[in-house]
Order: structure tokens, then sequence, then C-alpha cells
């Protein structure tokens, strides 16, 4: 290529070239940078560079501090997606293995690289409104609080509306001298209700604005009045209904930012899986943790190990990967641990189970945790019933006779009619 020459005055030409100088001296003082000079073929020229074009070498430097960027975000990025969606920690030294990587990409496709730093402002762009919109919903107060002030305030109008149909103080003043039970009983619910209605509307009028009346220092409320507050308490409503209004509209806005980003993390986990080196990383993290989650015989065990493999198929599903795991091989450990986990735990039933009181309930109680559960392995809804039944048919007719175990597969044979009757 032909070496940028500069043009303009001689002064500022001087002392630009003396300030790239002392730029490039500084960039060559950075090991890592050096180190990723050296990365570039015989071909690159990067030795006349130095002396002919050092702008060339300055702008190898830009695109090493951004490179450098993305690579510190990509290993944020992988470290915690494999860890929030699978469980899986990425050791440091894969980490570095997949920094060497990518700063290989640096040299041979910076295209690529390129490609990441824009889906990680993409990401970045996206989260940042989802934080505004979050901040906003906060400030508008929550849905369940706007609720509870909606049903408080639906209730004072409500005793207001109830006051003002019983005509309080319609009446000339002397009837309240008469012995009208029904008029004192009126003028006291009336006087009652505003008492309670006053105790709240400070409250309620500095969080919703509107103002006090000349009738809250009124020791009654005239039926005129009462009219009056009611339609304050109509207009709060009418205000709050409006905040949860845009707090709805703000929430959907948020989970379609929510469903985008989502798709862009996916996108992104899907682009690096295609990548031979990450792949590898990934495919050693899962068959580390698959060879961790096979070793246990018991209920928890058999959970960890197919919820591990669930998220995983879904982890592929969702970045269009194929990690290359041996799913296969473990769904068939699974279906080994499962097979003795629920063996196990219907002999534990069985054996502590004794003919005192109620030994059928105390038997039926005990297989119940097993007969109920909603997934047993790759065995879900009602087929776990069917499955923990045909296990305990196994184990009891490999019992042997005996007074203790007669009795007991008598009561095994009860207590399976009564599950396969009254469970799902």
């Amino acid at each position: 290529m032909t070496p940028k020459v500069p043009t303009g005055d001689p002064e500022a030409i001087a002392a630009e070239k003396a300030s790239n100088e002392e730029k490039l001296f500084e960039a060559l003082n950075d090991p890592q940078f050096v180190a990723f000079l050296g990365k570039y073929p015989a071909e690159a020229n990067l030795v006349k560079d130095v002396d002919k074009n050092p702008e060339k070498i300055l702008e190898k430097k830009e695109l090493f501090d951004k490179g450098t960027i993305a690579i510190d975000k990509l290993n944020g990025f992988i470290t915690t997606e494999f860890s929030e969606r699978l469980g899986v920690k990425i050791p440091e030294k894969a980490i570095n293995g997949i920094r060497e990587h990518v700063t290989d990409q640096l040299v041979e496709n910076p295209d690529y690289v390129f490609d990441i730093i824009k889906t990680f402002e993409e990401a970045e762009t996206l989260s940042a409104d989802i934080a505004g919109l979050e901040q906003q919903v906060k400030d508008l107060g929550g849905i369940e609080q706007h609720m509870a002030t909606i049903g408080q305030l639906e209730q004072k109008k409500d005793t207001f509306e109830k006051a003002s149909s019983m005509n309080i103080i319609k009446a000339p003043l002397s009837s309240f001298w008469i012995g009208g039970g029904d008029i004192i009983g009126a003028f006291r619910a009336g006087k009652q209700a505003f008492k309670e209605y006053k105790d709240s509307r400070a409250a309620l009028k500095a969080q919703y604005g509107y103002d006090v009346g000349f009738f809250d220092k009124a020791p009654i409320v005239p039926s005129f009045g009462i009219k009056d507050e009611i339609k304050n308490i109509e207009a709060s409503i009418a205000k709050i209904q409006e905040k949860l209004a845009s707090v709805d509209e703000l929430n959907s806005l948020k989970a379609d930012k929510d469903t985008s980003l989502k798709k862009v993390n996916e996108k992104l986990l899907g682009t690096l899986m295609s990548e031979e080196a990450i792949k590898n990383v990934a495919l050693a993290a899962v068959t580390k943790k698959m060879e961790a989650l096979a070793k246990g015989y018991d209920l928890p065990a058999v959970d960890e190990a197919s919820n591990f493999l669930e998220k995983l198929e879904q982890f592929e599903e969702d970045t269009k990967s194929d990690i290359g795991a041996d799913q296969k091989a473990f769904a068939d450990k699974i279906s080994a641990m499962v097979e003795v986990a629920v063996t196990n735990q219907l002999e534990a039933v069985i054996d502590t189970t004794t003919v005192g009181s109620k030994p059928l309930d105390e038997m039926v109680a005990g297989l119940s945790e097993l007969i109920n559960r909603e997934k047993l392995g790759a065995t879900k809804g009602g087929n776990v019933k069917w499955f923990v039944l045909a296990t305990l048919d196994e184990i009891q007719a490999t019992m042997p006779d005996s007074p203790e175990t007669n009795t007991k597969k008598i009561l095994i044979a009860a207590a399976r009619r009564k599950l396969s009757k009254i469970t799902k």
C-alpha cells in the first residue's frame, strides 16, 4: 500500500509525526499487543511499517484495543450464560483458550469480531431500555399497591353513598331533637363514615393530589358535601386507573424488549457454538457436569440429572446448536438411576410399614410421595404412577413367603388397588 503522505502546515505535519512516533513507542511497550503483532504473517510487512508506516501499526493497536474489550465481554457473556442456563462452570484455562481463539480471529477474520461487537452493542442498548422501563414502572408504583388503594377508595365511596342515601341533615336541624331513632342513627353513621374518610384523606391527597375540601373540618357532612366527596373519590380512582394503564403499557414494552434481548443472546450463543474451539470448551464442561451428576442413586440426584438434561436440550434448541455431548448415553444412565432410586424408596416404605394402627394408610402415605410426583427422569405426568406401581409389582413378586412378608404382600396389594383409583 502507498504510505499516507501528510498534507498541510509543515509544523503541524511534524507535530503529528512526533505524536504518532510517541504513540507507537507506547504501544510497543504493551506486551500483549506485541504478542498480538507476532500473530501476523511475514508478508504483512510489519517490520517495514514500524519505520515507514507507523500509522499502520497504530491502526492495528486500535483494532487490538477494540478486540480486547470485545473478548472481555465475550468471556463474561459465555461464563454467565453457561452458568445461568446450564449451571456449568467454564474453567479459567478454557476462558483463556477462548481469548486466544478470538485474538487469532482478529488477525484472520476481524469482521467476525466486529459482528460480535455489534451484537454486544445491540444487547447493551436493549438492556439499557429494559432498565429504563423498569425504573418508570417503579416510579409509577406497584400494581398491587394501586389496586389496594382503589379498593380502599371504593370502600370509602360505598360508605358515603350509603350515608347519602340516608338523607343526612336534609331534614331541619330540629328533627334531630325529635325522637327519630333512624335520623339519629343516620347522623351517627354519617359522622363516623366521614371521620374514617378524613383520617385517610391526607395520605391519599399526598399520593394522588386532590385538594382537601371545606368539609374536612366540619363535625358532620351535609348531603351535598357528601356528593362532592364522592366525586373527589371517583376522580382519584380514575387517576390511579390511568397509572395502572401506564404500568401495563410499560410492562408490555418491557416484555417485548426482554424477548428481543433473549433472541439476541441466543443468536450470539449459536454463532459462538459454531466455532470449534468454543464448542469444545462447552463440550468439556457439559461432559464433566454429566459425569458428576451420573453418580447418585437417590431421588434428588435423579431430579438434578434429569433437570440438567432438559436444560441442555432447551439450550441447543434455543441456540440452534449441537454441543456434541452424548445425551442418549446420559439419558440411559438417568433411567438406570431412576430404577434404583424408585426400588430403594419402595423397599424402604415396605420395610418401615408396621402392622400397627392403620397399617394400610401408613403404607399408602409412604407410597404416595412417589406416586404423586410430576416426573421421574424422562417419565412424566400420569405415567409416573404406572411406572411406580409396575416397580412395586416386581418387588412384590420377588418377596419370599413368610408370615411377615405375606402380611406385607396383602398390604401392598390393597395399597396398589387404592392408589390406582384415587391418584392421577
